[in-house]
């Protein structure tokens, strides 16, 4: 995220739980990981759909306040749904090797741990 970061973590039971990262005082950048039993953040249908990530993962772009960006991936392994939603944060161009995609990698990670 570019500096230093706050964190905090919530564990509902020992399989569902979420932790943010956040930038600046109002946090004007923030990254949430949540994890869970339940599919309760999912992308729209108009999302684009990812392979090598868990199962049936999707990356969209989601409606930020006052026009910030915000973006999720969102997948599940087995039975366990996860999501993570990039706030904030601008998104580096485009490239040319599409897996140098940070929020691609970071849901790549938490899918691996969940296997």
């Amino acid at each position: 995220m570019g500096g230093d970061v706050s964190v905090t973590v919530t564990v509902t039971n020992p399989d569902e739980g979420a932790c943010r990262f956040s930038r600046g005082n109002p946090p004007t950048e923030s990254l949430e990981i949540l994890v869970g039993a339940a599919s309760n953040t999912a992308c729209p249908e108009n999302g684009t759909a990812l392979t090598g990530i868990g199962n049936e993962a999707v990356r969209c772009r989601l409606p930020g306040a006052h026009g910030a960006m915000a973006e999720m991936v969102s997948g599940r392994v087995r039975d366990v749904h996860f999501a993570l939603i990039l706030r904030g944060h601008k998104r580096p161009p485009k490239s040319s090797d599409e897996q140098d995609d940070p929020l691609e990698q970071l849901a790549e990670q938490v899918a691996g741990n969940l296997f």
